[in-house]
């Protein structure tokens, strides 16, 4: 109903607005600086835009998984919601993943962030568990120290790959938990290249080479640790306006993450990769609402989720026969939802394996479709400029 109403919007506007354009002979490139300044003043019609963009994508994404779900087996059942947003298939166990794996030591990347100390205080919790955490700063390692005494605390960086040797070395399981958090120099990125510095912070160093350094310290023959649970968001939509406007600022970090992901699935390690939706942090009065998940990197739509429900996943990913080489997507839906779940427990038993071939040509794509959108902001604010000196110009001058 909302989508309707957004959509009405957009239509009233173009049929009042768009017939001044042409009827003014206003050259193609005026035309379009006048729409992006008129957007600037009319933030109800940006924000239908942008919702209505994001439906778009939802509707795209509900295809291609759609067609590329394999139905041959008898065993698999489609089901399609009476709302349209996602086809889900009834799934068996992970055949190929094995029921009594055991983890006794657990290497954590990413701890100190919202998500990991939550990831670490459900693990810590275990006395059977010996927890190892990498940290960046000492002021992180005497938080860490004084609330989780037990772990054992290993100063490094992603970025460093003796920092992530010496992590790993005994674990059985390894959790990355952590993300590029580097702002975008828009004036100065272009000349000093901060993605080829290891000690930049830029998104191509930590999602992507950190993720490098986490598959080639477990790959080798005499190490132990084969299982890794990595959290990243979304990547697959790279013309997405959220997509575009957190790559522009955040040093790609869309783009990487996705780069990171590829890795990981061309490895031989077992996997679980988790898109979480728009984390948040526990509070009263949230909305009551149920968890979903969806696997081979289904898409679930824009939803809020606890940080708690995220580290609950992460921690019953580490040792769930079915998640195995699987790439999962979570969020919330209603409770009048009958697809979600109080609990993971349910929803893992019918995950499978990633099946289907992800895009390999999306590095480009998220670049490209950062330039276009970098150029409209660039237009739109000087739109903006210009319509402000002439008002004040008018306003001094007369």
């Amino acid at each position: 109903e909302n989508c309707k109403v957004n959509i009405f919007v957009i239509c009233n506007y173009f049929c009042r607005e768009f017939p001044f354009f042409f009827l003014s002979n206003m050259s193609p490139i005026k035309s379009f600086l006048s729409f992006a300044m008129i957007l600037c003043h009319n933030r109800n019609l940006f924000l239908s835009i942008l919702f209505c963009s994001s439906k778009i994508h939802h509707s795209v994404a509900f295809k291609q998984v759609s067609t590329r779900i394999n139905l041959s087996n008898s065993n698999n059942r489609k089901f399609i919601r009476t709302d349209g947003r996602f086809s889900r298939t009834r799934m068996t166990a992970n055949p190929a993943a094995s029921n009594t794996s055991t983890v006794q030591t657990i290497g954590i990347i990413g701890a100190t962030g919202k998500l990991g100390r939550q990831v670490l205080s459900k693990l810590s919790s275990r006395a059977d568990l010996d927890l190892r955490c990498l940290v960046r700063s000492s002021e992180a390692r005497a938080s860490l120290a004084s609330f989780y005494p037990s772990a054992t605390l290993v100063r490094g960086d992603v970025t460093d790959a003796s920092s992530v040797e010496n992590l790993l070395e005994g674990c059985d399981a390894c959790i990355a938990v952590y993300g590029a958090t580097r702002r975008s120099k828009l004036f100065t990125d272009w000349a000093t290249r901060p993605e080829d510095d290891a000690k930049s912070g830029h998104a191509k160093q930590v999602n992507y080479l950190g993720v490098k350094n986490i598959i080639d310290v477990c790959s080798r023959d005499d190490s132990k640790c084969k299982k890794v649970v990595r959290i990243t968001g979304d990547g697959e939509h790279p013309w997405n306006p959220f997509s575009i406007l957190i790559n522009l600022l955040g040093s790609m970090a869309k783009a990487w993450n996705y780069e990171g992901e590829h890795l990981l699935r061309t490895s031989n390690l077992d996997y679980t990769i988790i898109r979480p939706g728009v984390m948040s942090a526990d509070g009263p009065g949230d909305t009551p609402s149920l968890l979903s998940v969806a696997d081979d990197g289904g898409y679930l739509g824009v939803s809020r989720i606890c940080y708690s429900d995220v580290a609950s996943l992460v921690v019953e990913s580490v040792t769930h026969p079915n998640t195995a080489r699987a790439t999962l997507a979570v969020g919330t839906v209603p409770e009048s939802d009958l697809s979600g779940s109080k609990s993971f427990a349910p929803l893992l038993e019918k995950i499978r394996p990633d099946r289907r071939e992800f895009r390999r040509d999306l590095l480009e794509e998220h670049f490209k479709a950062v330039k276009t959108g970098g150029a409209v902001l660039a237009a739109t604010f000087a739109s903006f400029a210009y319509f402000v000196l002439s008002v004040i110009g008018s306003f001094l001058f007369g």
